[in-house]
């Protein structure tokens, strides 16, 4: 569980700088940051998406993205999720459809990747300290 814990930081950190890439994205930058830690409660949980979201009060786009992937916030999740897998074919279509350039992907992963990587360090340095 600890590394869907830390997939969930690295999806909220991506989609939320996305986010700041989109025009008329209809949630926050703060909800995708929602939409990306969301992600893997059913894994964190072990129990259904939809029963877990059916408890917490989110806005309809996101649930609806977590749940069919649908509408420009589910387009996002796509786009996070193709390129975990490095699908690169779709990757392309997905962040077209967002407006955002290719060439600016691998710039924001990374630093979230690096931004992910203090974090957690300073969350288990933190917990190893107790």
């Amino acid at each position: 569980s600890e590394e869907f814990l830390k997939l969930s930081f690295m999806r909220a950190n991506f989609c939320s700088e996305l986010s700041g890439h989109i025009k008329n994205l209809p949630i926050t930058r703060a909800e995708c940051y929602l939409l990306g830690m969301f992600s893997t409660l059913d894994y964190l949980i072990d129990a259904p998406l939809e029963e877990i979201l059916a408890e917490v009060p989110l806005a309809d786009e996101i649930r609806e993205a977590l749940l069919n992937k649908t509408g420009m916030c589910g387009t996002l999740y796509q786009l996070v999720l193709s390129y975990e897998a490095a699908d690169w074919s779709k990757i392309t279509s997905l962040a077209a459809e967002l407006g955002i350039a290719d060439n600016l992907l691998t710039s924001v992963y990374f630093i979230c990747m690096e931004n992910v990587n203090v974090l957690w360090e300073q969350l288990t340095h933190a917990y190893d300290e107790m």
